[in-house]
């Protein structure tokens, strides 16, 4: 949904939540990432919107006749994971070089 809100101007305009309105009543929610490659690779579904790194991965161990396609409107790069250290030496560093 992310990709979608960014791709069609953003989650203020009203293009992306029409799209999204229109694509919810074709989808199947699944009640994990992995049960969507591995479904569209079990041939359950025809077609999966999901995480990329799986997916090649999955390909990269041999699993034939799927292939990753993008949208052509486009990508956008999400995070997977980011932490906050407390008090890392780097930081106070890092800050006193901004201050001088």
């Amino acid at each position: 949904m992310q990709c979608i809100l960014t791709d069609f101007g953003g989650w203020d305009k009203e293009e992306p939540w029409t799209y999204i309105e229109k694509l919810m009543p074709n989808l199947s929610i699944t009640d994990g990432s992995s049960a969507v490659y591995k479904g569209v690779y079990n041939g359950e579904y025809l077609v999966g919107l999901t995480y990329e790194p799986a997916c090649v991965q999955m390909l990269s161990e041999g699993a034939e006749g799927v292939h990753i396609v993008y949208p052509k409107e486009g990508v956008t790069g999400i995070a997977f994971g980011s932490a906050v250290i407390k008090g890392p030496r780097i930081w106070t560093m890092q800050s006193s070089l901004l201050i001088s």
